[in-house]
This record gives C-alpha cells, sequence and structure tokens, in this order.
C-alpha cells in the first residue's frame, strides 16, 4: 500500500505519518517544504513544493493520498501565496495523478460553515466568513467536480479545532504562552463556543476512514468530538493552573472568528 502525505513536516501530516508506518503493509511517502522532520515517520521523503516537477520525483503511483498541504492562517499574506498554498496545490496532487485510481482524503476545515448549522454532506449552504474557510469552501469544491469525471474516491475532511503536543498554534498553545508572560487580556467575549478534537483521535478517524467502502465518488465527514466547549471556561481551567485569578476579555469581535464553530 503506497500512501502519499502532502504537507509533509506539518503538525496533522507528520502525526499521521508516525501512526500509518505502524502498519508494515504501509509505504508512507512524504512531499513537504520542511527542511527536517522532528516527528514523522517516512519510508522516503521529498523536499518541495507540490507542483509537477515534484510529483515527478516522486517515481511511484499512490494508492491513497492524504492533502494536508495548505496554509493553516487565518489571515492570508499575499493572494497569490495563499491561493498557491491551498487551491493550487490541491489542483496539482489531482491533475498530477488523474489517470490513476486513487482513495484522495482532502484535509478541509470546519471554518467552511463559517458558524452555520453543520450538516453532513452540505455544500450549498456554507457560509465561511475568515479567507481559510473560503479557500477550504473552493477547494472541495474542485474536489467535487473531479469527483465526476475522475476514478478518485474523494472523502472531505472537516476538522474541527485540532489540539495536541507540538501544536503552536489553538487556544491552548496561545493561552498558556500568554499566561506564562503575565497578559490576561484575551480576545472576544469569552462566550465563544469551539469543538476541539485532540490529534491522536483526528489521526485515529483518518486511518480508520482509510480502509472504509466508499459507494460514491464524493463524501463529507465532519471530524470532531461532539461537545461544545466555551472559551470563557476553558480559560478559565488553565488560569487556576497558572495560579492567575483572573483574566479578562476585549469584548472586541473580529468578522472572521465566528462565535461558534461546532
Amino acid at each position: 500500500m503506497n500512501i502519499l502525505i502532502t504537507g509533509a513536516g506539518g503538525f496533522i501530516a507528520d502525526n499521521l505519518s508516525i501512526q500509518l508506518s505502524k502498519d508494515k503493509k504501509n509505504r508512507v511517502y512524504g512531499l513537504g517544504r520542511k527542511n527536517s522532520l522532528d516527528k514523522g515517520k517516512y519510508h522516503k521523503y521529498f523536499k518541495g513544493e507540490v507542483n509537477f516537477k515534484n510529483l515527478k520525483k516522486l517515481k511511484f503511483i499512490p494508492n491513497i493520498i492524504y492533502h494536508c498541504a495548505g496554509s493553516g492562517t487565518v489571515f492570508r499574506k499575499t493572494n497569490s501565496k495563499y491561493y498557491y498554498d491551498n487551491y493550487s496545490s490541491l489542483s496539482n496532487v489531482i491533475n498530477f495523478f488523474s489517470k490513476n485510481k486513487i482513495k484522495f482524503f482532502f484535509i478541509s476545515s470546519a471554518a467552511v460553515y463559517g458558524g452555520s448549522k453543520r450538516l453532513l454532506n452540505e455544500m450549498s449552504n456554507l457560509k465561511p466568513v475568515s479567507d481559510y474557510g473560503k479557500i477550504k469552501v473552493k477547494c472541495e469544491k474542485l474536489c467535487q467536480k473531479k469527483s465526476i469525471l475522475l476514478d478518485y474516491k474523494f472523502i472531505i475532511i472537516r476538522l474541527f479545532s485540532v489540539y495536541g503536543e507540538g501544536l503552536k498554534k489553538q487556544i491552548f498553545w496561545d493561552a498558556c504562552k500568554k499566561l506564562q508572560d503575565k497578559l490576561f487580556v484575551f480576545e472576544g467575549t469569552g462566550n465563544e463556543q469551539r469543538d476541539y478534537i485532540h490529534i491522536d483521535d483526528a489521526i485515529s478517524c483518518l486511518i480508520f476512514l482509510k480502509d472504509k467502502f466508499y459507494k460514491n465518488n464524493f463524501n463529507i465527514f465532519n471530524v470532531g468530538s461532539g461537545k461544545k466547549f466555551i472559551i470563557k471556561k476553558v480559560l478559565d481551567k488553565l488560569r487556576i493552573i497558572f495560579g492567575i485569578k483572573k483574566i479578562y476579555f476585549s469584548n472586541k469581535i473580529k468578522i472572521h472568528n465566528p462565535d461558534k464553530l461546532l
């Protein structure tokens, strides 16, 4: 079983490679831009952008692709760079292997909902409010379009708020860093709600879905804990651990940050 993971060197990709490599039947290959891999475990690693030139270097046909490549930044730094990291890299992989039969996992995000009610297999009622969410919708629609034209099994994975050891983003890392630096004011109202899932659980789900039979060529899965977490209560637990008496919220609501994402 040849498995290609794009975005190698990233948090999700490397954790996924470790678990997949435990099965000796899997030959896990990585394609990513990082110079060194601290956590990932790959049969072979290819350094570079996700483009035709580097895809040609692989010299094998994957049975399964986990497309983890793409910027996870909510705000785009430049339009062209953000577009390439996300949409163009996805398009490159799909088109390069267009003549092959592949099970293709696209790692999307709950940001596509933008606070709207989440519905499984819903594509028409998505209301993303961030650039990140909007480009994920565009990518999902590309997969949907290609699922009609190619002999692929597209599996869209809408991950909710992933956290875990080694991830230097998301609320837990950000909050711990602020509290350590004696900064006690946080953005928002504190009443925002999220669905958090640990990286181990997210990876377990990705591996479980790998061997699932798919009747349709286009499939969508929400991957989260299914539980509601209120930001204020989450930060209150961290506050106690750090021995902080009180924290505050700016009450400034940013349009890119929905009050509910669960």
